[in-house]
């Protein structure tokens, strides 16, 4: 594995990762892999705590007294994570991830970009997941004085076996009392962010059009507190419609095989950074079908690693196409993206066979975790 030189004499280092701690949320799955990976490094001077936002929790560890090296704080939403700053010192450095969420919409709300930009004057390094969060982040804070790095998200997924991904569906279709000979796979926590109902007009459009497939749009995640009137339309659909399912979350071996038994998965994210969901899927070979903003724009080449559609919502979407990479291209609508996936063997073939090698050359968790070392040792050695 090819790494850095490492900074000489390197002080013994602590990397606390703090991140919304709810199990099976992407930020905690997200930290839980750059612990992983960092271990497995097994740098001798380094050792990694993951924690979640409680500040009494933290402040019992920074105030363990038998810790005389340097602390380094990785906060994952720069809008959660802002109260970090107040622990900055000679010895306690602060990192911050671009989440997505807090780049591309708590920045709208004028106390929470202030409360952002306050902290972000005290960190030494912010991490982008991509090229449009980086943008977007030198959009609000052009004159940043700390180092600005990309560094993908990765996934760390073990492939299921058939046997496995039997098992999971024959549990679903006894739970729900239905066939998933055919399903189109959501999976992510529900909330209006992620737009869950958008995709029950288009595929109900499908279902009909394709009674003989006997297709399932099934949905798996909880729904976020205080969002429930945001997914009426999509409990309603369930009991309006024999073909659409929703189960709470499951277990991640389990999700991962249905990623791998679907027909593709869909992203529907009015907003994103960079979706764990779509880089697990690609992992696995399933196509995946996202809307065009910009954090799936840089996880996505449409028709190579997976497909992208026009929701055909406002001038917004309209004019992030036609200045996009893929502006010569004709416009898919979601139905379209199905249907092609359907019908398009070869095309099918191609998005999954490219996604799994885009996956295996680029997006590996131990080159993600060797990059948050590297840039440790490059705050080390700039002494920001």
């Amino acid at each position: 594995m090819l790494t850095e030189k490492r900074v000489p004499n390197r002080p013994n280092v602590r990397i606390i990762l703090i991140s919304k701690s709810d199990l099976g949320s992407g930020n905690f799955t997200t930290m839980q892999r750059i612990k992983k990976g960092i271990n497995d490094l097994k740098e001798q001077d380094i050792c990694v705590f993951q924690m979640g936002l409680e500040t009494k929790s933290i402040n019992e560890r920074l105030s363990e007294t038998n810790w005389n090296g340097l602390t380094i704080l990785i906060g994952l939403n720069i809008d959660r994570t802002a109260f970090l700053s107040s622990y900055v010192s000679s010895n306690t450095k602060l990192v911050f991830i671009c989440g997505g969420t807090d780049v591309n919409e708590s920045v709208k709300n004028p106390t929470k970009l202030q409360r952002m930009s306050e902290a972000i004057t005290r960190s030494s390094a912010t991490v982008a997941f991509g090229v449009s969060l980086k943008k977007q982040f030198l959009s609000f804070w052009p004159e940043y004085k700390g180092l600005l790095r990309i560094i993908p998200q990765t996934a760390c997924v073990i492939e299921p076996t058939q046997i496995h991904c039997k098992s999971v569906i024959s549990s679903l279709e006894s739970k729900l009392a239905v066939t998933l000979e055919s399903f189109i796979l959501f999976a992510g926590r529900l909330r209006p962010i992620k737009d869950p109902a958008y995709s029950l007009k288009p595929f109900l459009r499908l279902a009909e059009d394709r009674r003989d497939l006997h297709l399932q749009l099934l949905f798996v995640g909880s729904v976020v507190s205080g969002s429930y009137f945001v997914v009426n339309k999509l409990f309603l659909g369930r009991v309006l419609y024999d073909s659409v399912q929703w189960v709470e979350s499951i277990p991640q071996s389990d999700l991962h095989a249905l990623m791998a038994s679907a027909i593709c998965l869909i992203n529907s994210s009015l907003s994103e950074g960079q979706a764990l969901s779509i880089i697990e899927a690609m992992a696995l070979g399933c196509p995946v079908v996202a809307r065009h903003i910009p954090g799936n724009v840089d996880l996505i080449e449409h028709e190579k690693t997976g497909l992208l559609y026009d929701s055909q919502e406002g001038n917004r979407a309209v004019e992030t196409f036609r200045d996009s990479p893929i502006a010569g291209y004709r416009r898919l609508g979601l139905k379209e993206c199905f249907e092609r996936l359907l019908d398009d063997h070869k095309l099918r073939s191609l998005i999954s066979r490219n996604a799994r090698m885009k996956s295996r050359d680029a997006l590996q968790y131990h080159k993600e975790a060797n990059s948050y070392l590297n840039l440790i040792d490059e705050i080390l050695r700039h002494d920001i």
